[in-house]
Formats: C-alpha cells, sequence, structure tokens
C-alpha cells in the first residue's frame, strides 16, 4: 500500500511552489526526513510537525504525517499549525461511521478520555397541547 504523506501550506506563500516547484519539493522531501527521524511521543506514537521554508518565506509549509497507508491519523488543522493528536492502525479504514469511532475512542483512550454516548433526549407532554418538548 505504501506510505502517504500529509502537508500543510499557508496560501499567502502558495506562489513560492508555482515559482520554484523542485526547489519547493526538495524542501518539502527534507522536512519529511527530519519528521521521520524525530522522536515519537510514547503515548500518541506520533512525533511533532516538522515546520520549514521555502524562497523567501521560511515557515509556511509544515510536514504533518508520514505513515504507513494502514494507519490512520486524527489531523487538527487551522491557526496556520496542523497538530496530529494520534494514531490507529486499522488497515487504512477510515471511511464510515464505525471505523471512525474506533479510530476516535482509540486515539482518545491514548490522551486518557473516553467516548461516552449521550443518552436520548427525555420527552415531556406540555399541558393541554399535545406537543412534546425535548429536555436537555
Amino acid at each position: 500500500m505504501g506510505y502517504n504523506k500529509v502537508v500543510l501550506l499557508l496560501n499567502d506563500a502558495e506562489h513560492q511552489v508555482t515559482q520554484d516547484p523542485v526547489g519547493w519539493w526538495e524542501a518539502c522531501r527534507n522536512a519529511f526526513y527530519k519528521l521521520w527521524s524525530k522522536q515519537r511521543n510514547p503515548k500518541t506514537h506520533v512525533q511533532e510537525p516538522e515546520t520549514f521554508g521555502h524562497g523567501s518565506y521560511c515557515n509556511h509549509w509544515q510536514a504533518v504525517w508520514n505513515e504507513h497507508a494502514d494507519v490512520v491519523a486524527v489531523i487538527l488543522a487551522g491557526g496556520n499549525h496542523a497538530t496530529v493528536l494520534g494514531s490507529y492502525p486499522n488497515g487504512g479504514k477510515h471511511h464510515d461511521a464505525e471505523n471512525q469511532l474506533a479510530i476516535l475512542r482509540h486515539v482518545l483512550d491514548s490522551m486518557g478520555y473516553r467516548i461516552v454516548k449521550k443518552a436520548a433526549p427525555k420527552r415531556n407532554s406540555t399541558s393541554g397541547s399535545g406537543n412534546s418538548v425535548e429536555q436537555r
């Protein structure tokens, strides 16, 4: 199946990639080599993303994830940064709700949390109208 890579690209530096795609790809590959050699977090089994620059921008890209395709990662992206919460080796299956929930359970368990399903909302009948109201 091979390996999958995830890169975070900040839009305001995108023109640097267009101007020098070969140089950018070399910088990106070097960042993934650095990412691969980083120490993994003992609880989540992932590395911190590797921020890298190219052209006139020093920090507008991140090598976020580089792992075998059988391993699925939970990644948060926003605020010009990406964070890998954790990973789960399940054969790359994350396309349905059952597998997505299993991945979240595994990652949150490694962080010391658990998922608990909410109870169904209670329904009370209002006096005389016959309408029901959800209580939260």
